[in-house]
């Protein structure tokens, strides 16, 4: 069966909605495509335990001028800020410090350190050339790098040190959403025409327009917008009849995907100091995880998530939840003492082995820079677009940066479906 419309979107994730929503209240015809059986994407929030516990996107980074906190704002979402602080322990007393002095100046040391060198360098490299000989920074580097793979999403040796922090950062401290993720996507949604559980195979793009084929059936519309994440492209899950132009396909490949997973752990009653929101772990071991973030401030629950990201993340998802569950608590016990009970309820998260995600967010390895962003917003044709938060230079790896790609494209499609 082949159905007519305006505008295909692929993707219900935040850009793919974005999108949608600005052609929808433009008076356009969309119908947006999505795999999954649910939407949000990446943003994944889980309510079963009877308060949300987000297994996807975590904050509103930057509360100031931020689309995302305008929106909770409009539709009267509740948010708290969060000024990220550590909860105190003897052994991370000097956490603050190292991360928000020390290492820092360590990497301004290494960015500088590649742009003097004739090629890029990996951001560990350089990091390590730096403290060959220094013992003493030794741990303020162990612990920049945990916090550094939670915050990219993987390890130092896979991004680029002339280009790894480009993106703009919004002003104000972050938001958590204590209505949840996914109320404003579900707000973001209300009224679109969404076909879950349809997964697209092909995209066909001519002059004349472009037929989308799915699992269940053909599109015919006048232009299409691909929200695919990075990881999706990479792995070429997709066919595109013609290929994708040179400038996306390299932009795809130069381009980075991490993994960044969670490990939620709820317990029966809180078992830690209630101040505070994040626990570091600065001697991490070997299988150990690097820190965990407390639900307790803000929603009043006894939960710990525990982050995991490159590398060990990797691992983790060759590993059966008990796994680890187990390194996590192994982890927690060293640091809260051997007396800490089980959890009494767990979640673990494979944003890696998702095959509608394949990774968590984009970045820039070693030889990658921001014109790989912008040359995969480039629009394909004025009949396809890409979207997503792989396209967007400023704004990288969140949320706000999807949604406004998601709402680029669907202005420049509206030029060619609606050209008054």
């Amino acid at each position: 069966m082949t159905h007519h419309t305006d505008t295909v979107v692929i993707g219900a994730g935040i850009a793919g909605l974005a999108a949608a929503r600005t052609l929808h209240d433009a008076g356009g015809a969309v119908v947006v495509l999505e795999a999954r059986h649910r939407l949000g994407g990446r943003i994944h929030t889980d309510r079963a335990l009877g308060f949300p516990v987000e297994l996807g996107a975590h904050w509103i980074h930057g509360a100031y001028r931020n689309p995302i906190a305008a929106l909770a704002r409009r539709w009267r979402l509740r948010t708290a800020p969060t000024t990220h602080p550590f909860i105190a322990l003897p052994t991370a007393a000097e956490v603050p410090a190292l991360l928000e002095q020390a290492f820092p100046c360590l990497l301004a040391r290494a960015q500088e350190l590649a742009w003097h060198q004739e090629r890029d360098l990996p951001l560990g490299e350089a990091l390590q050339r730096l403290v060959a000989g220094c013992p003493s920074q030794l741990r303020s580097v162990r612990l920049g790098l945990d916090w550094l793979s939670l915050v990219m999403g993987t390890d130092a040796a896979c991004l680029s040190a002339r280009h790894w922090d480009q993106d703009l950062d919004l002003p104000g401290p972050d938001l958590v959403l204590l209505d949840g993720y996914d109320a404003l996507v579900q707000r973001l949604a209300r009224g679109l025409e969404v076909r879950l559980g349809e997964a697209v195979r092909q995209v066909e793009w001519t002059p004349e327009g472009v037929w989308v084929e799915s699992t269940q059936a053909t599109y015919r519309a006048a232009a299409a917008i691909v929200t695919l994440p990075l990881g999706v492209l990479k792995a070429g899950s997709v066919r595109f009849v013609p290929p994708l132009p040179a400038r996306q396909q390299r932009a795809i490949a130069r381009l980075g995907m991490g993994v960044l997973d969670k490990v939620v752990l709820v317990f029966a009653r809180p078992c830690w100091p209630a101040a505070g929101e994040h626990l570091a772990n600065p001697d991490r071991r070997p299988g150990e995880l690097a820190g965990f973030s407390s639900l307790l401030p803000h929603l009043g629950a006894p939960v710990l998530v525990g982050w995991v990201a490159g590398r060990q993340a990797q691992a983790l998802e060759d590993a059966d939840d008990a796994e680890a569950v187990a390194w996590a608590m192994r982890t927690l016990r060293r640091l809260l003492g051997p007396g800490l009970p089980d959890p009494v309820h767990t979640r673990v998260t494979r944003w890696g082995s998702d095959p509608y995600a394949r990774g968590a967010y984009s970045h820039l390895p070693a030889g990658a820079c921001g014109a790989d962003y912008d040359a995969l917003a480039v629009p394909v044709s004025p009949r396809l677009h890409l979207a997503g938060e792989a396209t967007h230079r400023r704004y990288p790896s969140t949320v706000h940066g999807a949604y406004l790609s998601g709402r680029r494209a669907a202005r420049r499609v509206l030029r060619l479906v609606r050209p008054h």
